[in-house]
């Protein structure tokens, strides 16, 4: 409905447009792998001889992808070995070759709880932003295909930004997962942020964000949420009796513990975040 509605009435739905590589927002430390080689505002066009990808220039989900595949190959680097970042600095032509730098990744730290991190070269990345274009509906018919494609890429891209981040719990990378999610505080920081802008299409953008991402957290197969709720009706169905009400009781009040435990950790994150810079 924000969608569709920003299309038809507002000021039309605005669309992002990047071009390959993944940009350097900042240098984390001074310590960085990457400090002295690196500096905010280089382009890394690829990594160990793979261009980053160019699929679909355009979309906010393969601009993420390309960052995350970066990330993850970083990530994976073995401890001592080196990746080599073709890199394009500021005010290059785009036909200018670009410079192969090689870095060797260090394991990070987190300075809030003093954990040791994954490999990383301390940089903060970002998509290769362009544009913005303000897209407009000639009908109703386009404008509820338009939002309709711009809810479902919403979506996917939340879904496997989830998936990624439960897939890391467990692992030896996984300690700091939580700094890598927003909870209450962030959210309303980042909403007040929003609300300074002055701009509805942000706005909008912003709500229609929030309510996809608490449906598709919610659709989590989690007992404490609407998906656990509908495993256990499938195995009713299934086994055509009802699941034990202790054991249902006792897991749900265990994945409650569990949601606790990530609202408070995302929570203090966000703190620190916000005062502890």
């Amino acid at each position: 409905a924000c969608y569709f509605g920003e299309i038809t009435i507002g000021d039309g739905l605005q669309k992002p447009v990047f071009d390959q590589g993944a940009i350097i927002r900042s240098i984390n430390r001074p310590d960085a792998a990457s400090a002295g080689l690196l500096k905010p505002g280089d382009v890394i066009m690829g990594v160990n001889g793979i261009p980053l990808s160019t699929s679909d220039p355009d979309g906010v989900s393969s601009a993420q992808r390309s960052i995350s595949n970066l990330v993850s190959t970083i990530r994976a680097t073995p401890q001592g070995d080196s990746v080599e970042l073709e890199v394009r600095h500021p005010g290059a032509k785009a036909a200018t070759k670009a410079d192969i730098i090689t870095i060797q990744p260090k394991s990070s730290l987190d300075p809030g709880t003093g954990r040791v991190g994954p490999q990383s070269i301390g940089v903060t990345l970002g998509p290769n932003y362009v544009r913005t274009e303000v897209v407009h509906a000639k009908n109703i018919g386009e404008a509820a295909t338009l939002a309709g494609q711009a809810v479902f890429d919403l979506t996917s891209e939340t879904a496997r930004s989830l998936l990624n981040l439960l897939s890391q719990i467990g692992s030896k990378n996984g300690g700091g997962v939580t700094s890598q999610m927003t909870g209450p505080i962030g959210l309303i920081n980042t909403g007040s942020e929003v609300v300074k802008t002055n701009d509805s299409g942000a706005l909008i953008a912003f709500i229609a964000a929030v309510s996809i991402n608490l449906a598709v957290i919610n659709s989590v197969p989690l007992p404490a949420l609407d998906g656990g709720q509908l495993v256990f009706v499938l195995a009713e169905a299934v086994t055509g009796r009802k699941v034990n009400q202790k054991f249902q009781e006792g897991i749900t009040a265990a994945t409650v513990v569990f949601l606790l435990f990530i609202s408070l950790s995302t929570s203090f994150e966000d703190v620190f975040k916000i005062f502890g810079k």
